[in-house]
């Protein structure tokens, strides 16, 4: 059985007409969306944010279905029960958004999109929905020590996250081993700029990116991008299994080279961005690392407006990406 919860997010831009919040720092206002309707802790739950689904083995509690999840069959909810027994150790992954994605794109958010087909890739995992809006900020302590993969997609309240949070994320990374995935404008995610700032970045990379200076920065944000067409560049690597060698995805956002991060483990993923004009933008689309005992893996597409996530061949490196990450 699988674990559940609920949350979301858009990308940053430095077009400042596009994405002004990156340029000023200044949060965007916070969007209210409505979802389908969830079960959790065996009560209705018509709002994004929901309770925490996904208990840790360490609760008294057992994990039974209490009715198939709205958007997937093949995800379950959770129901409380303090005297039945916990369950049994299996791998959990924890797909995390902020509920800003639009509504009629991502009808139940970026992390359950991103869920749903963890959820058919790995069927001996707990996959878990959690999100900014949901007790502790869907990330109990609790459940992020279960956790063995961590998948964060943020955009316009990066801010909120607590710091306190943060930290205990790059110790489980760094200390623990626990995995990191960060999808698209997560780049600028506190969790992610924490991850990426374990190790020195080429302070020439820094010069020319915006914001100067900042570390996991893109050297620009631009909506004016059609398609990307998503190139395998390490067909070897674990990534990479089964992915074609190339695949196209309507993408209306494009970040462009250099990202200013410590040199990359591997680069896996490049892509070629069709503008507006005709012209083509080559960018890096996907990289890894290994920080101290944990490893990571970004993934430079997943603008909000386009269903990315919904993606056969993008669904594939989000579980190949969760299986690397957790060995």
């Amino acid at each position: 059985m699988l674990g559940v919860w609920m949350g979301r997010r858009p990308a940053q831009g430095t077009n400042l007409s596009h994405h002004p919040h990156e340029a000023s720092g200044v949060e965007h206002e916070q969007q209210w969306l409505s979802s389908p309707l969830v079960v959790v802790a065996g009560r209705p739950c018509t709002s994004r944010r929901s309770s925490p689904g996904c208990i840790p083995s360490t609760s008294p509690v057992s994990w039974r279905p209490n009715g198939r999840n709205a958007i997937s069959p093949s995800i379950w909810n959770i129901e409380k029960d303090a005297t039945m027994t916990s369950p049994s150790r299996k791998p959990c992954v924890v797909c995390w958004s902020e509920a800003t994605a639009p509504a009629d794109v991502y009808p139940a958010d970026i992390n359950t999109a991103v869920a749903e087909g963890l959820a058919q890739s790995l069927p001996d995992w707990d996959v878990v929905i959690a999100g900014l809006d949901d007790a502790n900020q869907g990330i109990p302590i609790d459940l992020l020590n279960r956790c063995d993969v961590l998948v964060w997609w943020g955009h316009k309240r990066h801010g909120e996250v607590d710091d306190a949070r943060v930290e205990q994320i790059v110790q489980r990374v760094t200390q623990d081993g626990m995995g990191f995935v960060s999808l698209h404008s997560a780049h600028f995610a506190k969790p992610n700029i924490a991850l990426m700032s374990q190790e020195p970045t080429d302070p020439a990379l820094l010069g020319v990116v915006r914001p100067e200076g900042r570390v996991a920065a893109w050297g620009a944000y631009v909506g004016d991008s059609l398609d990307l067409t998503v190139e395998a560049t390490a067909p070897d690597h674990p990534i990479t299994a089964g992915v074609p060698p190339s695949f196209t995805i309507a993408h209306h956002e494009r970040y462009s080279d250099p990202y200013a991060v410590p040199p990359a483990e591997a680069i896996l993923f490049e892509g070629d961005a069709v503008l507006q004009d005709g012209s083509i933008d080559h960018s890096t689309v996907g990289l890894c690392w290994t920080l101290g005992a944990g490893r990571m893996f970004y993934f430079q597409a997943g603008h909000e407006t386009d269903p990315v996530f919904f993606d056969p061949n993008v669904r594939l490196i989000m579980a190949n990406a969760v299986r690397w990450a957790k060995s």
